[in-house]
C-alpha cells in the first residue's frame, strides 16, 4: 500500500492545523490527492508529503533542501517537494509551506467542483430537464 492510514490520518489532521479550510483526499494513481476546499494542494505517496510547486516558489523548496515527487523518475520540473518530517510535525514550521501551496493552487488550479462533467451526466441531466418541462405543460 503506498500511504497507511496512520499516516495518511496524521499527515491530514497536520494539514488541516494549518490550513483556512477543510482538508480531504482521494485516491488517484495509488497515491492520495490532498485538497484544501476544492484546490488540490499536496500529495501522499509511499507516506510521505509532497507540497504543490510552481515557478514562483520551486526555488523556495529546492533551497529547502525538499526533493521533488518524480515517480517515474523523469528529468522535467517537479510540480511537487517532499516535505521532510521535522517540518511535517511541527505545525509551525509547516503553516508557511502549506500557505505558498495553497497560493500554488490558487494560481493554478480550477476548483474541482467547476471543472467539466462527464458526457453521461450531461446527458442525464438534460433528459431531467425535458420531463420537467413536458409535466408543466
Amino acid at each position: 500500500m503506498a500511504v497507511t492510514p496512520q499516516f495518511k490520518s496524521f499527515a491530514l489532521k497536520q494539514l488541516e492545523y494549518v490550513t483556512p479550510d477543510r482538508v480531504w483526499a482521494r485516491r488517484l494513481f495509488g497515491q492520495l490527492n490532498v485538497y484544501v476546499g476544492e484546490l488540490h494542494i499536496a500529495m501522499l505517496d509511499h507516506d510521505r508529503v509532497f507540497l504543490k510547486a510552481d515557478e514562483q516558489t520551486r526555488m523556495d523548496f529546492e533551497a529547502a533542501g525538499m526533493q521533488a515527487w518524480q515517480p517515474l523518475g523523469a528529468d522535467g520540473a517537479a510540480s511537487f517537494f517532499e516535505v521532510p518530517v521535522d517540518v511535517l510535525s511541527n505545525q509551525d514550521a509547516l503553516r508557511p509551506w502549506a500557505a505558498k501551496a495553497v497560493a500554488v493552487a490558487q494560481r493554478s488550479d480550477p476548483p474541482v467542483l467547476e471543472r467539466v462533467e462527464p458526457s453521461w451526466k450531461i446527458k442525464r441531466l438534460k433528459k431531467r430537464k425535458k420531463r420537467k418541462k413536458t409535466k408543466k405543460r
